[in-house]
This record gives structure tokens, C-alpha cells and sequence, in this order.
């Protein structure tokens, strides 16, 4: 099977994949703050501003544009999140054959359609999907050979920084392709309207970003400094993440430092040519180090660079095969097996149900106990609230990271909660229903997510218990394969 029969292959693996885990691929609890930030923008609300929000915003409006056309919940995320991790990779087949021939072509389809983890972690509903298409749209114009100038450069700038807005390290991407873009142009008018394309998804971004500066800058960047507990520190990322990237993608790195090895010299002088390869890879390697210092375990944030890196070494490989035939079998035995391997790793395996049924199980019953309007004070499990279509109270838009250890005045500024405004909610009543699971008991061992301050979580039993009586229960729910506890407020009580 050659040439598109190879490609067909591939992309059938791929999706036959992404279907599997937007089905049955564990629940990530990321998901409900995810969900529930898009939420928040179709009701007209800005992040930072309105909400707290981690990431940078135009994540958040994406996911937004799939709940309109097929509605708000777990499922349609999700196939939301497919359809765009599946356009990118058909994106980036179709740049590569066309830069490269049918043979560039198979190798990427090849690698995708065994890339077990990056399949999973564009079903789900998080950053990976959206980045990995707006690079991908990226690579697009910079891979074809000919054309308008501007209209090559124009695409290029305006995904790449279209990408820094969904997510902050792919500032380290959009800067190389920007001045790619700015140098292919032969005069003063090109290189503006290419500056214009950068300006657009920036500014885009910047209304939310500006509605509320510290805010933002806690969220974006102060809230993932907090979280990675000295782990951004030479010392960790030599000793903790490198090693981490190295046991989760082997092939990949072993495909990436092989092609290198074999460019450099053909590579040497290639900016002073203004090689839009060059700067894609120049791109990818500056993403890959702003990532680094984020959290303790940033394995799964190199998807799109991973998943990015494909139609390059589908060019190296197609370079260095012809003449080298015995790396083609080696590339393919090495593509399958290792990655393949752990596929099996991501299916939820916890029980007789698929998460999409225990979410909307959960939902059902919270449905039946809540009227609409009714508020949900949720940690982890926000996104059975999202999938209920049942508000939270502020402050608790993001689950389990809404659960700081800061002062008071500091919570109501990020829209957060603390220990005692998270105590206060409950002695207030004001939840129709609190939804608690295994793992939520121990995070109220502590002050905050991310504090090292130790806690007493009978205090909160004792709170939840004179003002709530438990409704129902829920076994291996969740990320963490917890109990999952439905409390209703008791009669007669505000």
C-alpha cells in the first residue's frame, strides 16, 4: 500500500482513535473549568474581568464557537475539540505532500495515526486541539512553494499569534514566523498589512487581558508559578521534565534528534535565506522552551509542538530515505509500537460506563434536585454543574483551581475562593446542591490547591453536614476514580 492508499491508513487510525477517546477516554477534571469558561463567554462575560481563567482567552471563545452550533456539555466539547485536532492533522498531510510529494505524506500519517496520546489529548477538551489547528494553519502558508507573497505571509502571522492568544508559550512560535512573514515581503505596504496580521489576534486578545491587568497576570502566569512549586527552576526541569518528555515520547525525540543531526548542514545559513522550515522549526523549539517552566508534569503540553513537528521530519525522512532504504522500515516499526502501546492507557477502564454517562447520569440527578437558576458549588466535579446547565456561585469557575490560598481580598479580586469564603458559601446556603468527590476531601486537607499549609477537612464535613443532607453517590467518578457525593440543602433552610 503506497502513496494515498498509506495516507487513507493513517488518517483512519487517527480518527478511528480520537472517536474511541471522545467516548471512552478518561475524564479529565481540566474539562469542566474549560467547558465552563466557554460558558461564561456565550453569556457575555469577559475572563479575568467576570471569572477566573487560567489561560490565555481566545481558548475559551473557541470552545465557545463549538457549544453554539451543538450545544453546551461534555460530549459536544469534546467532539468540538476532535473536529479541530483532526482538521490539523488533514492540514498538515495535505501541506506536506504538497511540499514534499506522496512520501512526506505517509510518514506524517503514520506517525498521527499512531500518536495514541496526542489522539487522546485532542479529544478532550483543553488547549491542544485549537493550538494544534491554528499552527497548523500556520504551517499551511509556510509550506507552499509559490504564490502571493502576502497572502502566504498574512496566514502565517495571523494563526501564529492567533495561537499565542489560545495559549501563552506559542508566543515562542508566533515570533520567528512573524519575522519570516515580515522579510518574504518586497515593500513597505506587504510588511504592514503583515504587522496588521499580527496586530488582529493580539488585540483580540489584549480586551479581555486589559478589562482586568492583575488579574490576568496572576491567572496567566502567577497561578502556574504557584502551582509548579519550584519545578520551574533549572534544577527541576533538568531533573524532573526533560526525563519526563524523554519516557513519554521516546520516538518522537529519537525522530527529532536523528533529523537535526542530519539537516544541520544543510540547515547552516538558512535564516540569512529567510527558509520558512527554519523558522517553523526555530518556532517549535522556542514553544518547546517556554513550555518547560509551566508545571511539574508538562508531558501532555508538548502535543502541538509534537503533533507540529510531524510534517518536518516526514521532509527529513523523505530526504535522508532516498539512498537510506533501511530507514523507512525503521520509522515504521518505531512509529507503531511504542506509541501504540500506551494507547490503552487512556480509555477509562473504571467501570461499566463511559464518562460521557456517568457525567450525564450525575447531570440527570442533579437535574432532578435543582431547578434552573439553581447554583452548584462544584470542585472537581464542575463539569457535571456544566452538563446540568446549573450556574456556580463566583468565585468557582475553575473548579479545583478556584480553591486559593491567598487573603480575602485577594479572592474577591481574582475571582477565587479561599478557605474561609469556601466555609462562608457553605454556611450560607446559598448552593442548592454541593457535589464533592473522593479527591475533593483531600484537596480540603489543605489551604488551597497549591498550599503547603495543612488543613482540617472534618471542619468542612461538620459545615456541610448542618446545612446540606446527602441525595446521591456515584463510584469511580472522575479523573482520579473517586466517590462522587450529591448533597441537597436541607428543607426549610437558606
Amino acid at each position: 500500500m503506497r502513496g494515498p492508499g498509506m495516507v487513507v491508513l493513517g488518517v483512519s487510525l487517527y480518527l478511528a482513535m480520537g472517536m474511541a477517546y471522545v467516548l471512552c477516554g478518561r475524564l479529565n477534571t481540566d474539562e469542566g473549568w474549560y467547558l465552563q469558561a466557554a460558558r461564561e463567554v456565550r453569556d457575555g462575560r469577559l475572563p479575568y474581568r467576570d471569572f477566573a481563567y487560567s489561560q490565555m482567552p481566545l481558548a475559551a471563545y473557541l470552545h465557545a464557537t463549538g457549544g453554539v452550533l451543538s450545544g453546551p456539555g461534555l460530549r459536544s466539547g469534546r467532539w468540538t475539540s476532535f473536529a479541530m485536532g483532526a482538521a490539523a492533522v488533514v492540514i498538515w498531510i495535505a501541506a506536506a505532500r504538497r511540499r514534499w510529494g506522496w512520501e512526506a505524506a505517509e510518514v506524517v500519517a503514520l506517525l498521527a495515526g499512531t500518536f495514541a496520546a496526542g489522539a487522546y489529548h485532542h479529544a478532550i477538551v483543553k488547549t491542544y486541539a485549537p493550538v494544534s489547528l491554528l499552527l497548523a494553519l500556520a504551517f499551511d502558508a509556510m509550506a507552499r512553494e509559490g504564490g502571493r507573497p502576502l497572502v502566504r505571509g498574512v496566514q502565517a502571522a495571523f494563526f501564529a499569534w492567533a495561537a499565542a492568544g489560545t495559549r501563552l508559550p506559542a508566543i515562542g512560535f508566533a515570533i520567528p514566523v512573524a519575522l519570516w512573514a515580515f522579510r518574504l515581503q518586497g515593500g513597505v505596504r506587504g510588511r504592514l498589512v503583515v504587522l496588521s496580521a499580527c496586530a488582529l489576534p493580539v488585540l483580540s486578545a489584549s480586551v479581555p487581558l486589559l478589562s482586568d491587568p492583575p488579574a490576568a497576570l496572576w491567572h496567566v502566569l502567577g497561578q502556574h508559578g504557584d502551582t509548579a512549586a519550584g519545578g520551574g527552576t533549572i534544577r527541576g526541569i533538568l531533573l524532573h521534565r526533560v526525563p519526563g518528555i524523554v519516557r513519554a515520547y521516546p520516538v518522537h525525540l529519537f525522530l527529532a534528534i536523528g533529523a537535526s543531526c542530519a539537516l544541520r548542514l544543510s540547515w547552516r545559513g538558512a535564516w540569512g535565506r529567510n527558509d520558512p522550515m527554519a523558522a517553523y522549526a526555530s518556532g517549535l523549539a522556542l514553544f518547546t522552551l517556554a513550555t518547560l517552566p509551566a508545571l511539574p508534569r508538562i508531558e501532555e503540553h508538548l502535543v502541538p509542538v509534537l503533533f507540529a513537528l510531524l510534517p518536518l521530519l516526514a521532509g527529513a525522512y523523505v530526504s535522508l530515505s532516498r539512498g537510506a532504504s533501511f530507514l523507512r522500515p525503521l520509522l515504521a516499526a518505531s512509529a507503531v509500537v511504542v506509541p501504540l502501546s500506551g494507547g490503552w492507557g487512556f480509555l477509562d477502564r473504571s467501570g461499566a460506563r463511559t464518562p460521557l454517562e456517568e457525567v450525564s447520569d450525575a447531570a440527570s440527578r442533579v437535574r432532578n434536585l435543582t431547578a434552573r437558576g439553581d447554583e452548584i458549588l462544584a470542585l472537581e466535579a464542575l463539569v457535571v454543574a456544566v452538563e446540568a446547565e446549573r450556574p456556580v456561585p463566583p468565585g468557582l469557575s475553575m473548579g479545583p483551581f478556584s480553591y486559593q490560598d491567598v487573603v480575602d481580598a485577594d479572592a474577591v479580586r481574582r475571582h477565587v475562593v479561599n478557605r474561609v469564603g469556601f466555609l462562608d458559601l457553605l454556611r450560607s446556603r446559598r448552593p442548592k446542591a454541593v457535589l464533592l468527590t473522593g479527591q475533593d476531601w483531600r484537596l480540603l486537607e489543605r489551604q488551597g490547591v497549591s498550599s503547603v499549609r495543612a488543613a482540617e477537612a472534618g471542619e468542612v464535613r461538620a459545615v456541610l453536614d448542618e446545612g446540606y443532607v446527602e441525595a446521591f453517590s456515584m463510584d469511580a467518578f472522575g479523573q482520579f476514580s473517586t466517590r462522587l457525593t450529591g448533597y441537597v440543602r436541607r428543607q426549610g433552610l437558606r
